[in-house]
């Protein structure tokens, strides 16, 4: 669901939704224009407004689907070309 965010802290945040609802207690949500996921915990909901709590160590940068497929690319060459030197190990 799409949201507004209103007020941002490193460890909790206002979001505002176009009506009110009523999201699960605890839930996963991404900042965009930050380039953060965070995990929230509802503490109180006002209409269409909610306040979470965040956990400051689950903010994580947002990885494009390109990026990931990119990442999981270059792993399996990686593990291709280590089977081709004769190693037989898995690189980390």
């Amino acid at each position: 669901m799409d949201f507004i965010v209103r007020n941002l802290s490193h460890n909790g945040a206002m979001l505002e939704f176009a009506e009110a609802m009523l999201p699960p207690g605890e839930f996963d949500f991404c900042i965009v224009g930050k380039g953060e996921n965070r995990h929230g915990r509802l503490i109180w909901r006002d209409g269409a407004r909610i306040g979470v709590v965040t956990d400051n160590a689950a903010v994580n940068p947002v990885t494009s689907l390109e990026t990931e497929r990119l990442i999981r690319k270059l792993k399996a060459d990686r593990a291709a070309l280590a089977r081709r030197l004769g190693d037989g190990r898995e690189p980390a």
